[in-house]
């Protein structure tokens, strides 16, 4: 489905929810400003010539379709949800130990280069033939395979390949329909004890309707839909897994540098601080195999009834 989408649009969205976060904190100068600056908005959107000026033709994409008109450019092109995760990953990562390590919607490769230079023995899946190619003319020492993990609808564990000490998953889950059975397809993948590293699109930014948006070389524009998974799905996709979490941070961009801050910033800084200034925009979830479900539980009870 095709879209216009109008600059002046999304300026008026972020004055609107900069209002919205400064209904009580914010001063009144910075609610007038607000108000001055969507009348002019609003002014240049009514406009004849704003129609076509101020806006780009976009249309949706399914994930395998996006990613793969996307795979060419994905590396060149700056990621600022990557530049968000990616430091607070690297950190994570380097404190598990080193073993047999699994990496799940590998893209083209970047989470696998992490792995590989750690000491891990990489493998990397993922369903994108064409994001694969890039990962391996790019990234050695790591075996690149085609498999859709995250939509599989058999969940159970196989004894010949449920022995991955570390399984990561990054910025994929949230294209994911069914978040249970994409953690459960993951899980089953996880030896006993083994731990599983995911990093996703914060639920605050994906109910915002902020989606995975792209522009390809020649000046055409799509997107691949994020799901909204709010936290409660994520712990009942966990429990469900027999999955233990461990820690679990949420991460917030430097300010001016959000996803969608960055953009807006240039137009209307104060509008873009006022918007966005201390919210998360990506979640990382470190995360314990304990066994199936029926033992989690077990654990769980006794665990319980220790308790004082």
């Amino acid at each position: 489905m095709g879209k216009n989408l109008r600059v002046g649009e999304f300026l008026l969205a972020v004055q609107g929810l900069a209002l919205h976060r400064n209904l009580f904190s914010g001063t009144d100068a910075q609610t007038n400003a607000r108000i001055s600056e969507i009348g002019e908005i609003v002014t240049a959107l009514m406009s004849s010539d704003a129609h076509e000026s101020l806006s780009v033709s976009t249309s949706e994409l399914s994930a395998i379709d996006g990613y793969r008109r996307w795979a060419a450019q994905y590396e060149a092109a700056d990621n600022p949800l990557i530049a968000t995760e990616e430091p607070a990953l690297r950190s994570v990562l380097a404190s598990v130990p080193i073993g047999r390590a699994l990496d799940v919607c590998c893209g083209t490769g970047r989470v696998s280069r992490i792995l590989r230079d750690l000491g891990h023995t990489v493998i990397g899946i993922d369903q994108s033939i064409e994001m694969l190619q890039v990962a391996r003319s790019q990234v050695s020492g790591v075996s690149f395979q085609q498999e859709e993990l995250i939509s599989q609808t058999d969940t159970g564990r196989d004894p010949t390949k449920s022995d991955y000490d570390l399984i990561t998953c990054a910025l994929a889950l949230t294209h994911a329909v069914d978040l249970t059975k994409a953690v459960a397809a993951i899980a089953a993948r996880l030896r006993p004890g083994g731990r599983l590293v995911i990093t996703d699109v914060h639920p605050f930014f994906t109910a915002l309707d902020s989606q995975a948006f792209f522009r390809l070389d020649d000046g055409a524009t799509s997107w691949v839909r994020n799901q909204h998974h709010r936290f409660s799905s994520y712990l009942q996709a966990f429990r469900a897994a027999g999955l233990a979490i461990t820690d679990c941070l949420e991460i917030e961009p430097p300010d001016g540098t959000g996803p969608m801050e960055s953009f807006v910033a240039a137009l209307r800084p104060d509008a873009a601080r006022c918007a966005y200034r201390g919210l998360p925009t990506v979640i990382l979830w470190q995360l314990e195999n304990q066994g199936s479900p029926e033992v989690f539980q077990s654990r769980r009870r006794a665990s319980e009834s220790m308790a004082p």
